[in-house]
């Protein structure tokens, strides 16, 4: 009887050690060149928003919170970004605002040196999927604002865009009305949405004693 209840013990423990390898292999899987990873879901990503001539950050870096979510959905894949406000210094003052407008070029990748800004490429809207309600300040107040592309439109919270897979790189204009009160004509700005495609996070829910298993690799 001893024996059956040790063999059972081996048993169990030797099944789980093969179960978590299992997982642990496939959230480690390092994938080829031409492997396709994404298959349906949601996976966060790393990124920043740099200046279209120069590897500093854009001024509207801090309007998306990090990391972003990329959301494949069979052959169709996209950039979810989540806009937040942010906060901007000229001298002892402070400013403060959101993102006021978000455009990409998806058929432009800066020319020959990369750093080329867009020619003859039409800028596509972000597609907004929810804005922030009631959020007015000086900018976009219905009645007071002072900017006229923002005054009485309300800022946009979250929004999408299509990218392909393994994409590490996307042109975009954004529109950041505290800049532009700041320094005229600087509120629009051209810049590269650089994502980090070597290793994302697929969110799923694989529960061993009350931990989710988080990683794997794009």
């Amino acid at each position: 009887m001893r024996n059956k209840i040790f063999a059972g013990i081996i048993s169990g423990i030797l099944a789980c050690m093969i179960f978590l390898y299992g997982i642990l292999s496939f959230t480690g899987h390092l994938v080829s060149a031409n492997e396709k990873i994404l298959s349906s879901g949601t996976y966060s990503v790393d990124g920043i928003l740099r200046s279209a001539t120069s590897n500093q950050a854009s001024m509207g870096n801090a309007a998306i919170a990090k990391p972003m979510q990329i959301i494949a959905d069979g052959d169709k894949i996209y950039l979810r970004m989540e806009c937040k406000a942010l906060t901007t210094s000229l001298g002892t003052a402070q400013f403060t605002g959101y993102l006021g407008a978000f455009h990409y070029f998806p058929g432009w990748k800066g020319g020959s040196s990369g750093y080329e800004l867009p020619k003859n490429e039409a800028p596509v809207a972000a597609s907004v999927k929810s804005y922030y309600k009631n959020v007015y300040d000086k900018y976009n107040h219905p009645q007071t604002g002072t900017d006229a592309k923002v005054k009485g439109k309300l800022y946009p919270q979250y929004m999408t865009i299509p990218v392909k897979e393994r994409e590490s790189e996307i042109w975009v204009q954004v529109y950041v009305p505290v800049m532009e009160e700041i320094s005229k004509g600087s509120g629009l700005q051209y810049a590269r949405l650089q994502l980090d495609c070597n290793v994302i996070k697929l969110r799923i829910s694989i529960v061993i004693s009350s931990t989710d298993i988080h990683y794997v690799c794009w």
